[in-house]
Formats: C-alpha cells, sequence, structure tokens
C-alpha cells in the first residue's frame, strides 16, 4: 500500500509540474515577432525546467508499478515510448501544424497546449493508483 501512495504522489506531481509549465511555454510562443527576447527565454528556461523536473518522479512510476525481476524491461518499453511519441512523432505533427496554419509561433503554441492531455492523464493515472492503494 506504500507504493501505490508513492505512485500517487508522483503523478500528481507529474500532472502538477506540467500543468505548471504550459502558461510559461504558451508565454514564450506568445511573443510578437520583433519583440525581445527575454520573455521568451525566460518562459522556455522556466517551462522546460518544470517539463524535465518531471524526469525522476516518472521513472519512478516506472520502477515501483512492476515487480523487481520486470523493472528493467518497464524501463526499456517507457523508454522506447517516450522516444517514439517524442523524437519520432511529434516533429512530424509539429510540421504539419506549421504547414497547416503557416505559422511556427501558432504551432509552437499548439503543441505547449496539447501538454494538458499529460496534465489530464497523469491525474487520471493518480485517481486510478489512489483508489487501488
Amino acid at each position: 500500500a506504500g507504493g501505490r501512495g508513492i505512485v500517487t504522489s508522483s503523478l500528481v506531481l507529474c500532472s502538477t509540474l506540467t500543468a505548471l509549465a504550459m502558461p510559461f511555454l504558451f508565454l514564450a510562443f506568445a511573443q510578437p515577432p520583433g519583440t525581445s527576447l527575454s520573455v521568451f527565454y525566460l518562459g522556455m528556461v522556466i517551462g522546460e525546467f518544470l517539463l524535465f523536473a518531471t524526469t525522476a518522479p516518472l521513472n519512478g512510476v516506472f520502477l515501483w508499478c512492476v515487480s523487481s525481476a520486470e523493472r528493467s524491461m518497464s524501463l526499456a518499453v517507457a523508454n522506447l515510448l517516450i522516444h517514439l511519441l517524442g523524437d519520432v512523432l511529434s516533429p512530424v505533427v509539429a510540421g504539419w501544424l506549421w504547414q497547416r496554419t503557416g505559422s511556427g509561433q501558432t504551432a509552437m503554441m499548439v503543441v505547449s497546449a496539447w501538454l494538458g492531455w499529460g496534465v489530464l492523464l497523469w491525474a487520471l493515472g493518480a485517481a486510478i493508483s489512489s483508489r487501488t492503494a
């Protein structure tokens, strides 16, 4: 039961950190062209810091949800899926959005808003985890 509490807390933390990152990233990309880059850099640094802060709790969830004999496979599958969805699919989708809208700024604002799915899914995972504890 103690392990499930850690999983639930970690998923809530991931959801919260991602939710906090979204407005900073949106602000960074919402800057009109030709304005100072200071707000862009500030938004990117804070937003990315908050997103990268989810790494440790998320890896913990991957380890805590399986038996010790399955932990290496859990991390391997998670790593593969993260890179497949993040490194392969996301540039294609962002490029498609850019071409479709004609605006890199709009495309990146949509990509920043898309993080909302992560917020919702991690919160859902936390709710499910708390019920099975």
